[in-house]
């Protein structure tokens, strides 16, 4: 029949069926909004570096926090154990020292372990750690890192220079990187 109005209920399921629809469109769209840009910048943006163990509180630090903190620049070469230099360059961030004064390092650490998201982690002593070129660069030459964080131990093996490092742990124990449990010195000092 030609000119007939629909039932009521037809209606209310059309007008339902459209709200629905129209509501799965804008939580698509806010998805696809939103995830976009954090997928882009999901490296840098959500970046933090964790400090956990046997320290008297843990905390976590974004890149804009490290960048906020007093920052120290020490020129150092990158140097591979088979010889190979990466070069002399400036490296800037902050010393672990500052950080590990902002945790508070329990009496029971022996020894500062640092970790990366892929796998990778070295080691460090309190004494090493304490030093006042040993540091959390973010910087290379006045330009951002690609891997966002780097430690940097002038005078020791590029195996200790970890890049990436997003977690560091004060161990109670005489906890070993990954190089140094398949007997790569612990010290890594070069010429030592």
């Amino acid at each position: 029949m030609v000119g007939t109005n629909p039932h009521p209920m037809q209606i209310k399921k059309r007008s339902l069926l459209i709200v629905i629809l129209a509501a799965g469109v804008l939580v698509l769209a806010a998805v696809l909004v939103t995830t976009e840009p954090l997928a882009h910048n999901a490296g840098r943006n959500g970046f933090q570096i964790s400090i956990a163990g046997s320290v008297n509180r843990n905390i976590s630090f974004t890149l804009n926090e490290l960048r906020s903190t007093e920052q120290v620049t020490v020129r150092a070469e990158l140097k591979c154990v088979d010889g190979t230099s990466f070069g002399t360059h400036n490296w800037t961030g902050v010393l672990l020292e500052t950080l590990l004064d902002e945790v508070g390092i329990s009496a029971s650490a022996v020894k500062v372990g640092f970790h990366s998201s892929d796998g990778y982690s070295t080691d460090l002593t309190l004494e090493q750690a304490a030093r006042d070129d040993v540091m959390i660069a973010f910087e290379k030459d006045g330009a951002n890192l690609t891997e966002i964080t780097r430690l940097v131990v002038p005078g020791m093996w590029g195996y200790k220079w970890i890049s990436g490092v997003d977690s560091i742990v004060l161990y109670d124990f005489d906890f070993k990187g990954l190089w140094e449990k398949r007997g790569y010195a612990d010290d890594a000092t070069i010429g030592g």
